[in-house]
């Protein structure tokens, strides 16, 4: 529903309240919210809810995550996402592909795989604002080929936020600015720190 009106161009700039829990185990064919004409502009609050068994399978298109793409008024807080799977092109992520907008206390734990090419991350595949007081964790597996980090392919700003898991690089030397916490930071990481492992194979 939310995507459909956000993508239509019908509730860009609005705020929305989670008020419980949700689990997508029996939800297939999800849309991401927000798109490159229609963008995410509004907030989301998580309100400490969680998100589980998030399936999304896009591998042709790009900005893929439970918010496709969001403007630089959006803000996305206190939500926390738990196994999921998310296939997409470039910027790739599992709370938003591509991020224009603030992520605030969010994390993505327990069994996590994104498959991407360029501009993949956990949380996001892209963040030209600011990612704060966010985390992964447990089994955290990334696929890409360049731009790939825990966190965000491409950061501009970050603090207080942590990675754990692995990242799996399969264009071997022909990869690029990967990173446990990002693949391409613009500004200094405040208080952030990574213990990911980093696989490239040819």
């Amino acid at each position: 529903k939310l995507a459909s009106l956000v993508n239509s161009g019908q509730a860009s700039n609005c705020t929305f309240i989670l008020t419980g829990d949700i689990d997508m185990a029996n939800s297939p064919g999800y849309i991401p919210i927000g798109t490159d004409e229609h963008k995410f502009m509004g907030t989301f609050y998580g309100n400490g809810h969680v998100i589980s068994n998030v399936s999304i399978s896009q591998s042709g298109t790009s900005g893929v995550g439970i918010f496709g793409v969001t403007g630089n008024t959006a803000r996305i807080l206190d939500l926390g996402v738990e196994n999921a799977t998310v296939s997409g092109k470039d910027y790739t992520g599992v709370i938003v592909g591509n991020s224009a907008g603030t992520i605030t206390n969010c994390y993505v734990k327990g069994n996590v795989n994104v498959n991407g090419n360029s501009y993949v991350g956990a949380i996001t595949g892209q963040a030209t604002n600011t990612i704060a007081s966010s985390y992964t964790s447990g089994n955290i597996n990334i696929n890409g080929s360049g731009y790939v980090g825990g966190l965000a392919g491409y950061i501009s700003n970050i603090s207080s936020s942590s990675t754990s898991g692995a990242i799996n690089i399969t264009s071997g030397s022909q990869a690029q600015y990967i990173g446990g916490v990002a693949g391409y930071l613009i500004n200094a990481a405040n208080k952030s720190y990574s213990t990911m492992n980093i696989n490239v194979t040819p």
